[in-house]
């Protein structure tokens, strides 16, 4: 019996050291040749430089580092790499390995620190970083093109060889760790004409500037052609207040797959820490660049609101001139009797029969209106905001159950945003020319889609077309037009009801 005892302790406690050493078993990596150093794997050189007089983040000083392979002939643009927060991951020794071995193509590396402000003495006044990496606006990825990157072609390598980079988005990757993460996914996906492939590692997907939305607009959003690479650790956390660090790339990772993204994800033991990433960073770049130069494809998306209305082998095409005339009024609308809506310095105006009456006075109405499709509602813009009112019509005109009903995304969290444009397609969803692209609202107010900018943000869209399909926009001063698979609604047009959506 003793000896029986003894038995199943010991299996016990075998048992227990197996399930131990589950637990901790990715915490000791598997030897990565690309890491190691090898006297036939040529050595890249690395120049380091400091930039200041920032224009997009003024007063700020940094750092920065240009690794350039051995292998790189000036003759041939390189591919480009750019990380955020410096020299990490091991990089310029896993890239001496990998282009040597032709696991991923010649590139030159830029290695960016965040940017402080500092006093004459050096004494730091301020510490840039979550500015720069965790706001969601494109403001970084200009920074990167229109300030570092021409001051990285204007060096030289010690043996005079000049920097030419490929200007081919599909030649571009990023990456950072932590705040770093989510600034080059967002440089991404503001600009996926100038990244198309993401490293990503223990990501800031988290209440700290907004970075928690991504999912959601990950999910509402026409999907770009970005490559995503996504690495964490289960118990990641610099300061938990800001959310769940963990579970919110576990939700990108989901978001991401939801739209049909090209996307592999690495879950492992450890907090807030950068070894893990660096360990399996050789195999991330490897995946980042399996099939180069085939470009990264546009996904398809498993949003229902997208699949109604756009057709992914229709994109915006650009337009030479202006149409004469649209068919879409931006501050008025006209009724199938003749009568009007007019909108202007916050005074909504019905005119019928040669008769004008206020139908509303608020100096925070906006600068555009639509009719719904079956003249039963009316919608208007609301100033400095994300919200829309919409005010239900009554037989004689007059406007009533005003409330805030479409509520728009603000990633930016820009406080003076205005929508000048919005038109209703006949099946009663409202298209809102936004800075992040055309917002589709279904009927209950609520965003469905977000068709992608086309060239910078919109101030201006109507549908137009012998059939009402086409959706026209304005980006700046540039034109755009896109077929869709939904039919403009035009106030002056007889009512239709849409089908109902539901509550």
């Amino acid at each position: 019996m003793r000896k029986f005892l003894l038995l199943i302790v010991a299996l016990a406690m075998a048992a227990q050291t197996c399930l131990f050493a589950q637990d901790i078993a990715n915490k000791n990596y598997p030897v990565e040749p690309a890491s190691q150093t090898w006297p036939d794997v040529p050595k890249g050189e690395i120049l380091q430089f400091k930039f200041k007089n920032s224009k997009i983040y003024p007063g700020t000083t940094r750092s920065y580092w240009i690794y350039i392979p051995k292998a790189y002939r000036p003759e041939k643009p390189a591919c480009l790499y750019v990380c955020m927060d410096g020299i990490i991951f091991n990089a310029p020794a896993v890239f001496d390995y990998l282009i040597a071995k032709k696991e991923m193509p010649v590139t030159i590396g830029v290695f960016i620190e965040a940017g402080t402000v500092t006093q004459n003495d050096g004494t730091v006044v301020r510490l840039n970083r979550t500015n720069e990496f965790d706001n969601m606006n494109g403001r970084l990825a200009k920074f990167i093109e229109t300030e570092i990157l021409p001051d990285v072609i204007k060096q030289k390598a010690a043996d005079g060889r000049a920097i030419n980079l490929s200007p081919n988005a599909n030649d571009h990757a990023i990456a950072g760790a932590s705040s770093g993460a989510i600034c080059a996914f967002t440089a991404a996906w503001e600009r996926p004409d100038l990244f198309s492939r993401v490293f990503s590692a223990i990501g800031t997907y988290i209440g700290m500037r907004g970075g928690d939305q991504y999912p959601v607009l990950i999910r509402k959003t026409e999907p770009k052609p970005i490559r995503v690479y996504l690495q964490d650790n289960n118990n990641d956390s610099w300061n938990p207040l800001f959310g769940n660090w963990f579970k919110s790339n576990i939700d990108m990772e989901a978001a991401l797959n939801f739209a049909g993204y090209e996307v592999t994800n690495m879950w492992q033991e450890g907090g807030q820490e950068g070894s893990q990433g660096t360990a399996i960073f050789a195999d991330a770049m490897r995946w980042l660049w399996k099939g180069w130069p085939q470009p990264v494809q546009r996904p398809w998306s498993a949003n229902d609101m997208l699949k109604s209305i756009i057709d992914y082998n229709e994109n915006w095409q650009s337009v030479a001139e202006k149409p004469a005339a649209s068919t879409q009024a931006f501050n008025s609308a006209t009724l199938p009797d003749g009568s009007q809506y007019i909108l202007q310095a916050g005074i909504l105006n019905y005119k019928t029969k040669g008769k004008k009456i206020i139908a509303d006075h608020d100096e925070n109405l906006g600068y555009a209106l639509a009719v719904s499709p079956d003249k039963k509602q009316l919608v208007v813009s609301v100033r400095h905001s994300h919200w829309l009112y919409d005010y239900t019509i009554q037989p004689d005109g007059k406007l009533t159950d005003k409330q805030t009903l479409y509520w728009l995304h603000n990633p930016g969290n820009n406080d003076t945003t205005d929508v000048h444009s919005i038109a209703f397609d006949t099946n009663g969803n409202l298209y809102v020319a936004t800075e992040i692209g055309v917002q589709v609202c279904d009927q209950n107010g609520r965003v469905r889609a977000i068709l992608s900018l086309p060239d910078g943000a919109i101030n201006t869209l109507w549908f137009g077309g012998e059939k009402l399909d086409t959706l026209f926009v304005i980006c700046g001063n540039k034109l755009y037009r896109r077929k869709l698979k939904a039919t403009g609604a035009v106030s002056s047009q007889k009512a239709i009801t849409p089908p109902s959506q539901g509550a």
